[in-house]
């Protein structure tokens, strides 16, 4: 699907369901941009397209990074997959979310 198919398909949504559907497809096709080389997803992306990392506030970060960033975009772009049946997206995102996934370490 390209992206004039998501709006339109979220335009018909109603109410909750359509604006949780385009904060969703918002973040896909935002986060991924701003993946740093390390593989760590930011947490979200400022006004100006800048991704920012750290939980909080610019002036005032919580750490680093966010450790769940990783697996809320993976929950995410599954939970759309899923609903779309848009295969083709998980393909295009898979390199990404793979890098991802072997940034996050557990149990250190």
């Amino acid at each position: 699907m390209d992206e004039g198919s998501h709006t339109q398909t979220a335009g018909r949504l109603p109410g909750k369901r359509g604006r949780r559907y385009l904060a969703a497809y918002t973040g896909i096709s935002c986060l991924p941009g701003g993946q740093r080389e390390d593989g760590c997803i930011p947490d979200r992306v400022n006004v100006a397209g800048q991704p920012v990392y750290s939980p909080g506030s610019p002036g005032k970060p919580m750490a680093d990074h966010a450790l769940d960033n990783t697996s809320f975009m993976a929950m995410m772009v599954c939970s759309n997959v899923d609903q779309c049946q848009d295969e083709s997206l998980f393909r295009k995102l898979e390199p990404q979310l793979s890098q991802a996934l072997d940034f996050v370490t557990v149990g250190k």
